[in-house]
């Protein structure tokens, strides 16, 4: 952007932007740096950075979010509150899913969607992006993340009542690694 020629107006006014952008830069830096010293990197943290598209920012939000893991029975009780799971409409024979339950814990649904946006990005073929490219075929971007969102609640939930880390699955990435 500095060899880039423009009228002295613009050259100054993106000079200044350009400044600004790396005073920024240095104190993300400073900040960061201060919060991986003073956040207690725990066995759970670990585990969990080991999920593919789960960063150091989002394992502390998540585990501050969840508390203790035992409290929910089941993958599905997590998923709900973390306001993953689709609201369901029955009657008789009748079943109608609609959107998430945006009463829920608004935090940790935004760490899972954006964990999930970076995996289904991410440079090394995994499930998520199996799962993405397959609803999002069908239903469209915005679902599709949602949904994946929902897969990867589940393995938070499952690293972190079996106490280990994430295993990706050997089929999962051969598949992906096809398309």
């Amino acid at each position: 952007m500095k060899e880039v020629k423009l009228q002295q107006p613009r050259r100054t006014a993106l000079d200044n932007y350009l400044e600004v952008l790396g005073v920024l830069k240095e104190r993300i830096k400073e900040v960061e740096k201060t919060l991986q010293e003073k956040a207690e990197i725990t066995e759970e943290a670990k585990w969990l950075m080991s999920i593919v598209g789960i960063g150091f920012h989002n394992v502390l939000l998540i585990l501050s979010e969840i508390g203790e893991i035992e409290r929910f029975s089941k993958p599905k009780s997590f998923v709900c509150y973390a306001g993953l799971a689709p609201k369901v409409e029955q009657s008789g024979d009748y079943t109608r899913y609609g959107h998430i339950n945006k009463h829920s814990n608004g935090f940790l649904r935004w760490a899972l969607i954006q964990s999930t946006r970076a995996a289904v990005h991410s440079s090394t073929p995994n499930r998520f992006q199996r799962i993405y490219h397959k609803i999002k075929a069908r239903r469209g971007e915005e679902v599709a993340i949602v949904a994946t969102a929902r897969h990867m609640a589940e393995s938070v939930y499952w690293v972190l009542t079996k106490k280990e880390y994430h295993k990706e699955e050997k089929k999962a990435i051969r598949a992906s690694s096809f398309s």
